[in-house]
């Protein structure tokens, strides 16, 4: 199976930090990955906004979910905080799973070369849920 795991992303309108040390002390949960957004190429935003969370991974278990900030001009709507992440180990199979899931709903993004090395795509089915599709290449 090319689908190698499901895991909720949360987003945040510019408490991720506060978020993850959150988690931390609840769930002892452990911070695996933590991007922000200075460290995107041509990240256009103001200065004041580039230490927010582009993107962390959080462990708890054996389990993980992940947490960002949205940017400052978008944030999330009430109620759409969660997305749905699906990682796989195929891009071919991320390009057939992306066409199936928006039949009848909206691309976000098409699947494209993402900068940090993955094939990566983002839609809203018919049913209004959004799911992020991610592929690394290999190395």
């Amino acid at each position: 199976m090319a689908i190698q795991q499901i895991r909720p992303y949360i987003h945040l309108d510019g408490t991720a930090e506060r978020a993850l040390r959150f988690y931390e002390r609840a769930l002892g949960a452990r911070v695996e990955t933590l991007m922000r957004f200075w460290d995107g190429p041509g990240m256009k935003m103001a200065p004041e906004h580039l230490d927010r969370v582009m993107h962390a991974s959080l462990r708890v278990g054996e389990q993980s979910f992940l947490l960002a900030d949205t940017l400052p001009d978008r944030p999330a709507p009430v109620g759409r905080q969660v997305d749905i992440l699906l990682d796989f180990d195929d891009a071919a199979d991320l390009v057939a799973r992306f066409q199936a899931l928006s039949e009848g709903g909206t691309t976000v993004m098409a699947p494209h070369d993402a900068f940090w090395g993955a094939t990566f795509a983002i839609l809203d089915d018919a049913y209004g849920v959004r799911w992020l599709l991610n592929c690394e290449k290999k190395r």
